[in-house]
């Protein structure tokens, strides 16, 4: 019996579970202190998303706005044919938009990193660049929205030519 509970102790070690109950109140400490603790590892880099050309990015958007619909139930066919420019507006707002928003949450941030890699961030791109890149982004975003909601508005407010 001596011999299993320290195979059992070792393999508790190994795999940071027991077959001993514990109380719930010392499990439930437990689940807290884990949540509180963020682990700063090495091999953020590898978890970098791939970021599409700019070019493949638009191209995308477009494609997925070409196929967006007229809203059904419209006769007129000016009124028709703006409605459609608008969605077709927000739809390319929207998805140009969200790869922004993507890739700027998906790069972790620099006090996120691991020592060696934040000194490597520095050292490969200059102090201050990596931030300031991510600023970018998200400026450009922010940018996008605001224009293709001001655009989309236009045009569904535009008048019929007499």
């Amino acid at each position: 019996m001596a011999v299993c509970r320290g195979i059992q102790t070792i393999a508790y070690t190994i795999v940071n579970g027991s077959y001993v109950q514990k109380a719930p109140s010392e499990l439930q400490d437990k689940v807290k202190d884990k949540t509180l603790i963020t682990v700063d590892s090495v091999g953020a880099f590898q978890k970098l998303p791939m970021v599409m050309p700019s070019v493949d990015v638009f191209y995308s958007a477009m494609k997925k706005a070409k196929r967006v619909p007229p809203t059904k139930g419209i006769a007129n066919i000016a009124k028709r044919e703006r409605n459609k420019g608008a969605k077709q507006l927000d739809t390319l707002m929207k998805e140009l938009a969200v790869s922004l928003r993507t890739y700027k949450e998906n790069f972790p941030k620099k006090h996120h990193l691991h020592p060696y890699e934040r000194s490597l961030v520095d050292l490969t791109l200059g102090d201050g660049n990596y931030e300031e890149v991510l600023k970018k982004v998200d400026a450009l975003r922010k940018k996008v929205v605001s224009v293709g909601k001001e655009h989309a508005s236009l045009c569904a407010q535009v008048g019929v030519p007499s």
